[in-house]
Formats: C-alpha cells, sequence, structure tokens
C-alpha cells in the first residue's frame, strides 16, 4: 500500500534558489563567451527554478486549482506540490497568474521567458 505523503517545501524551495543562482552564473559566462543560444536557454532554465522557487512559497494559491495526487515512484504526493517542485514547461503559463496577486509581474515576465 502506497502512503501519501507530502515533499519538504522549504528545502526544495531553498534547492531551486541556489539553482537558479548556479544557471544564472553559467549564463554569464557563456554571455563574456559570446554564445548567445546557449544563454538564452541557461535564462531560461533560471526563470524555470525561480518560478518553482515563487510557486512554492505560495503553494496555497496553487492547492486551490490543482487537486488530487501524483503518483512518483512508490510514493503519493498531492498535485499542486509537485506542479510547484517540478514546474512542467507547459503549467508555466497558468502558475504565474496564480501567483500574480502576491508576485506582480510574474506572469509578464513568464511571457518574455516563454
Amino acid at each position: 500500500m502506497e502512503a501519501k505523503t507530502s515533499l519538504n517545501i522549504t528545502e526544495i524551495a531553498k534547492s531551486r534558489f541556489q539553482q537558479a543562482l548556479k544557471e544564472l552564473g553559467i549564463a554569464e559566462v557563456f554571455l563574456r563567451e559570446g554564445l548567445v543560444r546557449n544563454v538564452a536557454g541557461k535564462a531560461f532554465q533560471a526563470w524555470k527554478l525561480i518560478l518553482s522557487y515563487l510557486a512554492l512559497r505560495n503553494l496555497e494559491q496553487l492547492e486551490i486549482r490543482y487537486k488530487g495526487f501524483k503518483r512518483v515512484g512508490s510514493r503519493t504526493i498531492p498535485l499542486y506540490e509537485w506542479i510547484a517542485a517540478v514546474m512542467p514547461t507547459h503549467r508555466m503559463s497558468e502558475v504565474p497568474t496564480m501567483i500574480e496577486e502576491r508576485i506582480r509581474g510574474a506572469a509578464e515576465l513568464t511571457a518574455l521567458a516563454l
């Protein structure tokens, strides 16, 4: 029997933010080297990670919309937690609109990133 569990949101959020900073650092190096295409990819990944961080910090907004559970290996976790932690690209347009009330500009910046 599989147990329904919750993720360690604080640790995941911290990790996403640190990963975003690393991606931006790599993007900066690529920019200095003139690797513009690579910079765009790294900047996109950084924004995706920042959006994940913001979603994790505003989970109650996602919980309203995303009901149910997601099976991950032998664990079952709330769908809204999975979406916030993973931030699937196809959800990157709708998640910022949910957190826009608290994070002004999230939807607009995401539209630019996409």
